[in-house]
């Protein structure tokens, strides 16, 4: 196969244009067989952590890129910072008809026939990196797409007076939800219908309905169970 390109339409990009990286990377071309006319010479400083849509001058380059031209670029991170990016942006580089080569990887013209194996390797790469990212996901929110609020229970009439008589002494709500292991609020909730004579409501009742009571009110509760006893 002649790589030896037209010098109008062959263009070379390289991100992270800086040092030696560049030097090699021409030298590599040439070996290739590919002869780029300095003014197609496409430099950019731009970390290839940055998404295509992100480098300046990759992006007029692909404004400039017409259908029969001759794209090369020394690695792929040029085209992308993942596997998904590579993908799109070879899919983007052949349906506009752009022939691309990477020396790194051999002669093949990776948007031509030649090409279909490292398309289909790419698109390996990249479903895989999905499949990862989505397990990473999970394991960072544990049950997610499966939580449920929990149901309400009632709890034991004994269990609702021990704990208005300790908040009639003074003790911090704080410490009892630690202590009975339940919200603050839903501790509130309890002793607001105990006052309102609705005992059933308990827990059901979101915090956005239940109404505002006092520490007094409470305490009365508190003492009314009390002289009940």
């Amino acid at each position: 196969m002649n790589l030896s390109m037209s010098v109008a339409h062959t263009f070379f990009y390289c991100p992270e244009a800086a040092g030696r990286a560049v030097d090699e990377q021409l030298a590599l071309i040439a070996r290739a067989g590919f002869h780029i006319h300095p003014d197609n010479l496409v430099l950019e400083e731009v970390p290839v952590t940055e998404p295509p849509a992100r480098r300046p001058e990759f992006c007029r380059l692909l404004r400039l890129l017409r259908e029969g031209d001759c794209l090369v670029v020394g690695r792929l991170d040029a085209l992308g910072r993942n596997g998904g990016e590579v993908r799109h942006m070879v899919g983007r580089l052949a349906q506009a008809g752009i022939r691309l080569f990477c020396p790194d990887l051999g002669k093949c013209e990776l948007t031509g026939e030649s090409g279909r194996q490292f398309r289909e390797t790419v698109a390996a790469i990249a479903a895989m990196e999905r499949e990862q990212r989505t397990a990473r996901t999970r394991l960072r929110t544990p049950g997610a797409g499966s939580l449920r609020a929990p149901r309400s229970r009632p709890l034991p009439a004994a269990l609702r007076s021990e704990i208005a008589a300790r908040i009639a002494a003074g003790i911090p709500l704080a410490q009892l939800a630690r202590e009975y292991r339940l919200p603050r609020q839903a501790i509130i909730r309890l002793c607001s219908a105990r006052i309102d004579g609705d005992d059933e409501r308990l827990l059901s009742v979101p915090a956005r309905e239940a109404p505002r009571h006092t520490i007094e009110a409470v305490a009365m509760l508190a003492g009314d169970d009390a002289r009940r006893r």
